[in-house]
């Protein structure tokens, strides 16, 4: 796979977990992480490892928007997605926003692709 294919297959991986988390899909969006992925939450302290962990971590009604992103091929058709992405949070009447950065390790090159790590950490003030 050209550099290039990597590069829009990793964004099409992004655009279907923005699409997933925004419609509250959480189980659909859990089968875009491998059955062994791992992620380090925004909101929680914990490592999550597992599809089935993952998934325990997403809930609630926030939305979230990429604010800018950079994608770089990786060896044996991987990628690298890092970035900052806006978190909206509803809190009663309001909507609290929420900036964070990202990191996702993807696996472009089998049967479908799959998201192997992904960390997020508040945006530094």
């Amino acid at each position: 796979m050209s550099t290039s294919m990597l590069e829009l297959a990793a964004w099409a991986v992004m655009e279907s977990w923005r699409e997933l988390f925004n419609a509250h899909e959480f189980d659909q969006l859990a089968l875009l992480y491998a059955q062994h992925a791992s992620l380090h939450g925004t909101s929680s302290a914990l490592l999550y490892q597992g599809r089935e962990q993952i998934r325990s971590y997403f809930k609630g009604q926030a939305s979230v928007e990429f604010l800018c992103s950079k994608i770089s091929s990786l060896p044996d058709a991987g990628a690298l997605a890092v970035g900052y992405y806006m978190f909206r949070v509803p809190e009663g009447k309001q909507i609290k926003e929420i900036e964070a950065r990202f990191t996702f390790v993807l696996e472009l090159g089998g049967a479908r692709p799959q998201i192997l790590h992904h960390h997020s950490s508040l945006a530094p003030l």
